[in-house]
């Protein structure tokens, strides 16, 4: 895919509120969303949790927020959890590392729009991020709430992915599914049934 298919267009302003503690990583995430929004966009920064809930506390007008997970002060997911007690619709997506599979499962239980693993490909941004602008503008109807199934999926979705990473990772050594199921904390029956399930594949 080139990046100029995923240049987004946006009919009002999206507001977004960026929180990551690695200055660098924020700068570079700041430059891919400027890099594929092309119309009104305003991005607030935020190097903690605290930080973006202080934040939070006097806007009314935010969309988006893209959040790390492990961060001084307070991680992503308190973030989450408690900006949801003030502003009920507004939408999230996390990032994480790749040892980060827990965190990231447990966001998603809290009904988090999107995830995304480091290192950040800004295709993959790109195509995030657009589907929150038609989230946000084909309705005008308050985000609806997550559904168990959606969650479900969501869950499933990261899981497959995260074994695909540790199949990749671990290519060149004798990998048993008993070592993969550790890695993503599944009993290994269940981590072969859901993988077939998603993919069509056996895992072995």
């Amino acid at each position: 895919m080139q990046i100029s298919m995923a240049v987004i267009l946006i009919c009002s302003q999206m507001n977004i509120l960026l929180v990551e503690d690695e200055h660098k990583i924020r700068q570079g995430l700041k430059k891919i969303i400027e890099d594929v929004i092309t119309s009104k966009l305003r991005i607030t920064e935020a190097s903690n949790g605290r930080e973006a809930l202080d934040w939070l506390k006097t806007q009314d007008q935010v969309d988006l927020i893209i959040t790390d997970i492990r961060m001084s002060e307070m991680n992503g997911i308190e973030l989450i959890k408690r900006a949801k007690e003030s502003h009920p619709n507004l939408l999230f997506v996390i990032i994480s590392g790749y040892d980060e599979f827990v965190y990231a499962r447990e966001a998603l239980r809290y009904g988090v729009t999107d995830y995304l693993l480091k290192p950040i490909e800004r295709v993959e941004l790109a195509q995030v991020l657009q589907k929150i602008s038609r989230q946000l503008h084909s309705t005008n109807q308050p985000n609806p709430k997550t559904t168990g199934t959606d969650v479900t999926d969501d869950t499933d979705r990261l899981l497959i992915r995260r074994v695909r990473e540790l199949v990749n990772e671990y290519l060149n050594q004798d990998i048993s599914l008993q070592f993969l199921a550790e890695r993503v904390y599944l009993n290994p029956k269940y981590l072969s049934y859901t993988f077939k399930r998603e993919t069509g594949q056996n895992l072995s």
